[in-house]
């Protein structure tokens, strides 16, 4: 009996030694496992990041932009995207946030010719004791966008730290604004002239401040659209230079781009059928739906972007098919015509914005038009260093601040002398 005890615990000690080591073996090698993981994440990030640091230029060589990208030189040549955000869509997650309280701007509203009202909401809120010469400048936001997004708040909050006095244009609808006149009209990207209206209107305000036009994706495509009508024209606006950043320049490869990417098509689509429910509650917006025969449940049931807009936004404006309708607001054939300086932003790995999409024979025609091609940037996100400052944001202002204090002198539209590109 003694014998058969005592190869029992020889048994269970055996029993005891065995799984000890092999949950020393599993830790150890989850550990291995482990470490070996992060290994190699960060040598993808570090390769990764390396590659993305890449920033091409395309503009005509003349005196005009080489003196601009002198200026810009320090600038272009630092971007280095921040090593953890490996992933333009996690970039995207981080940048597409928005905020609850406008407590930090001041709005002021405005009347257009329509009866109809938009609002700019400005930084600093005490930005009226400013000097009167103080420069300002004005954010077109994107798509679906307007002062409640991070990054429209991110960039007058670092125009303010240039020096500029700084708004965001709120278009008809947005920002939390009922609409007012009483048939609304809520698509916004074909009426140009509303904008024309807010810059006549700030520089009579504020005549002796010169006046800069930035904008985001959609906003950018804007605010091209917008010069680029005016100087085919061959007529003048009171403002300085443009600073776009990720314009699409063209909507049918955009929307093509886009709604082939089912995250992203999705969230644009909410985003937009957004735009919609939030002012279901307004009775003279209901009617203005149903006197156009919108079938508004199949509206918002869309899956793409353009099956909302040909569902919906198309019944607001005057053309006759979406094709017609993208072409109108598309900025890509005007970017010829645009009389003042430009400089534009985009990225490579936009998930948005196709590369191809760049109007670069459009571009090479303009000599004031300075394109920046980064390998990597995301949509608007360009996020660099850790503290994850925005490269693009800072360059634009950078651009404005350059020109506001002389540091280079447009005189008129420069003579054309080489069309090319310049790698940094």
């Amino acid at each position: 009996m003694d014998n058969l005890l005592r190869l029992e615990s020889i048994f269970s000690f055996h029993r005891f030694v065995l799984k000890n080591w092999l949950v020393r073996k599993l830790v150890k090698t989850s550990l291995r496992k482990r470490v070996l993981s992060l290994f190699v994440a960060f040598v993808y990030m570090c390769l990764r990041k390396m590659k993305c640091k890449k920033v091409d230029i395309y503009c005509e060589r003349n005196e005009h932009n080489t003196k601009i990208l002198e200026d810009l030189k320090n600038m272009l040549e630092s971007y280095s995207p921040t090593l953890y955000m490996p992933s333009t869509f996690l970039a995207m997650a981080v940048s597409g946030r928005k905020i609850s309280s406008f407590k930090c701007y001041m709005r002021q509203m405005i009347q257009l010719p329509d009866k109809e009202e938009v609002s700019l909401d400005w930084m600093p809120k005490n930005q009226k004791a400013l000097p009167d010469n103080t420069p300002i400048v004005v954010l077109v936001p994107g798509l679906t966008n307007d002062s409640r997004d991070v990054y429209t708040r991110t960039f007058i909050e670092y125009a303010v730290q240039y020096g500029f006095r700084a708004c965001i244009f709120n278009r008809r609808g947005y920002a939390c604004m009922p609409f007012r006149k009483e048939d609304p009209d809520p698509i916004t990207w074909n009426k140009w002239d509303d904008l024309d209206f807010i810059v006549k209107e700030l520089k009579t305000e504020y005549p002796a401040a010169n006046l800069y036009l930035a904008g985001a994706s959609m906003g950018a495509n804007h605010i091209q659209l917008y010069a680029g009508l005016k100087g085919k024209n061959k007529e003048s606006i009171p403002v300085k230079a443009l600073g776009c950043i990720s314009s699409p320049f063209c909507l049918t490869a955009g929307t093509k781009n886009a709604n082939g990417q089912t995250l992203v098509r999705k969230v644009l689509t909410h985003q937009l059928v957004t735009t919609v429910t939030e002012h279901l509650h307004e009775q003279k917006f209901v009617e203005a739906i149903e006197r156009r025969g919108i079938d508004l449940e199949h509206a918002l049931q869309s899956t793409s972007t353009d099956e909302f807009n040909e569902r919906f936004s198309l019944a607001f404006t005057p053309y006759g098919s979406l094709a017609e309708y993208k072409q109108a607001v598309s900025g890509k054939d005007l970017v010829r015509h645009i009389q003042i300086p430009v400089l534009s932003v985009n990225s490579q790995n936009d998930d948005i914005v196709p590369f191809s999409a760049i109007p670069f024979e459009e571009i090479a025609a303009n000599p004031r038009f300075i394109e920046v091609v980064t390998s990597g940037g995301g949509h608007l996100e360009y996020f660099t260093s850790w503290k994850m400052r925005r490269w693009a944001f800072d360059l634009v202002l950078q651009y404005f601040s350059n020109l506001e204090q002389g540091s280079n002198k447009p005189a008129d539209r420069p003579h054309p002398i080489i069309a090319g590109s310049v790698s940094l």
